[in-house]
């Protein structure tokens, strides 16, 4: 059986609401023709990225180390390493950019997961989580500025922290 990855996120967010009967008639026009039994279709869907949990915590002083976990359809740890994007917002949807930079390190914790790529300094990060689908941003900032942390995992909704409080900065 081999499905295509947008088919199964087709079908995922067809399959995410049933209460509109425009998303089920969707739903079964992308099964249409699918020869795979259930198992294998649930299957393929708990291995693959689907949201993700964000957990600030404070850290040494005046940081701020926000926990990543990724998870599959079922709300399970996935377990194995996800490539995705982590952004400092100053919006609770996530959307933008923030308007301010923090005063020090935004980056991974040490033996945290790995980042691959800074896309915009101190506010954007292209990251690969560890082995067991977490990474731990951390986030160096004397003024304790009140961020929204977006894990945005392509093809997935991106997930978005509570806004960070003096409290979640050690």
């Amino acid at each position: 059986m081999a499905l295509e990855g947008n088919t199964v996120r087709n079908l995922r967010a067809a399959l995410g609401n049933l209460a509109a009967a425009s998303e089920v008639q969707t739903a079964l026009e992308v099964v249409d023709g699918v020869l795979a039994t259930a198992t294998e279709i649930t299957n393929l869907c708990d291995n693959i990225p689907y949201s993700a949990t964000l957990t600030p915590g404070a850290g040494a002083s005046n940081v701020c180390e926000v926990t990543i976990q990724v998870l599959n359809a079922a709300g399970v740890a996935v377990a194995y390493p996800v490539i995705l994007d982590v952004l400092l917002s100053d919006a609770a949807t996530g959307t933008g950019l923030t308007a301010t930079t923090a005063s020090g390190a935004v980056a991974a914790k040490a033996s945290s997961g790995t980042d691959l790529a800074v896309l915009v300094a101190k506010k954007a990060t292209r990251v690969q989580t560890k082995a067991d689908g977490t990474y731990i941003l951390s986030i160096t900032d004397t003024a304790k500025t009140g961020f929204y942390v977006v894990a945005a995992i392509p093809g997935v909704p991106h997930s978005v922290s509570s806004v960070l409080v003096t409290g979640n900065y050690g």
